[in-house]
């Protein structure tokens, strides 16, 4: 073979070559926007079917009907009921320690999770509040001199029952919700408000609305004072059939 011969081959290997490569990098970038598309589907199908669990859970516990169900897709994430969360809390000379627990779903690097009347999400890293916890304070009209008082309420929801499933397939998931206590303490009363929780920060944001807060890596402490204070607690058993 000539040297011209063997430099025109030589030539339509390199240019082979360099399609070859620009059609595996083109391939590469379609299949990795595929992957991420598909997969935001995914996290938005996820986020609203966690808005219905939370509409239907509410029901159990405020809506007057206890026993309350609801269907989602799995779509190859895990659902879980996780004890990662601590609440302590001291009304007055009264202490309270509660264990909530959440309802946690997980899909690669995303994370949905219902804990104590909140509905956090958390994607690579990044972690935001879809609907803030049942803690708030009402301003209410009274006949003393100042005319008004600050009424605080606390409202925790334990969730009750090991719950872990993952797959593929419609769950069905159960709540049957009742009350465990429901307390009014009134004369003014200092309150102090302490929670563990893989979502301190968010913990933290919320309830800087209320008073003094503090945070220590995973545990926020909130101090206030209210004229009234309303604390419930609610108590849910949850269970999950494949279908």
């Amino acid at each position: 073979m000539g040297e011209k011969a063997v430099s025109e081959v030589f030539g339509y290997m390199l240019i082979f070559g360099i399609v070859i490569f620009a059609i595996s990098i083109v391939y590469s970038q379609v299949y990795t926007s595929t992957l991420e598309t598909s997969q935001k589907f995914k996290v938005e199908g996820i986020r609203e079917s966690f808005k219905k669990i939370y509409n239907v859970f509410a029901l159990s516990v405020y809506g007057g009907a206890s026993m309350q169900q609801i269907q989602i897709e799995l779509q190859g994430g895990t659902l879980a009921v996780e004890n990662k969360t601590h609440i302590a809390i001291k009304i007055g000379d009264e202490s309270f320690d509660l264990y909530p627990r959440s309802l946690s779903y997980r899909l690669g690097d995303y994370m949905i999770s219902f804990e104590s009347g909140a509905l956090w999400e958390s994607y690579y890293g990044y972690s935001k509040t879809v609907q803030t916890p049942a803690i708030y304070i009402k301003t209410v009209q009274v006949p003393q001199a100042s005319g008004t008082e600050r009424v605080l309420v606390i409202v925790i929801d334990e969730l009750e029952n090991d719950v872990s499933v993952s797959g593929e397939g419609l769950l069905v998931i159960l709540f049957n919700s009742s009350l465990g206590m429901s307390r009014i303490y009134s004369g003014g009363k200092e309150v102090v408000f302490t929670i563990t929780s893989p979502y301190a920060a968010l913990w933290e944001e919320y309830l800087s609305n209320f008073g003094s807060v503090s945070r220590d890596n995973d545990t926020v402490t909130m101090e206030t004072r209210a004229g009234t204070v309303v604390f419930t607690v609610y108590k849910t058993n949850v269970e999950t059939n494949m279908i």
